[in-house]
């Protein structure tokens, strides 16, 4: 009989504190994990704005070239180039009838240096730094986005 009396007074199950615990120490553990996967996120998207962003730069050089627009003060057919220079990574130079200077959003940057070229009419890509493609590799984070240009002035996005 004494032991029936034994297993009623024992208790079963979790008390309140210890589940109370288990939940919060759960809930800061999700948080630490989804902090870093936004993170991650976040540098996949700024790497891919700046790409897009770059893509549409050398897209309209390339349609500036065949429509044969250019200043008034430019005798002759223009040139529109995109120039990456290793010494500037953080930034990206366009040359030619519409000249401007493009600064690359905070902790992104080009790896190695790279141009290309497109003249009128015709808008013919040429460049002096590598063979084609030419590629345009912007990195951060130990993350990177190509930006490739063809011969033929076609232009394709890799996430590596």
């Amino acid at each position: 009989m004494n032991k029936i009396k034994f297993f009623k007074t024992k208790k079963l199950g979790f008390s309140l504190v210890e589940l109370l615990i288990v939940i919060a120490i759960i809930g800061i553990s999700s948080g630490i994990v989804l902090r870093g996967f936004d993170s991650d996120q976040k540098t996949e998207t700024e790497l891919e704005i700046e790409g897009l962003k770059l893509s549409a730069i050398i897209n309209s050089q390339k349609n500036d070239a065949l429509s044969g627009k250019k200043d008034s003060t430019v005798a002759g057919p223009c040139a529109y180039t995109i120039t990456v220079d290793s010494a500037s990574p953080g930034q990206y130079a366009v040359t030619g009838c519409n000249p401007m200077t493009q600064t690359l959003k905070s902790g992104v940057t080009f790896t190695g240096s790279a141009n290309v070229t497109f003249t009128s009419p015709l808008a013919t890509a040429t460049t002096t730094t590598t063979p084609f493609p030419v590629n345009f590799i912007l990195t951060k984070g130990g993350k990177s986005y190509t930006v490739s240009v063809s011969e033929s002035g076609n232009i394709t996005q890799t996430v590596n």
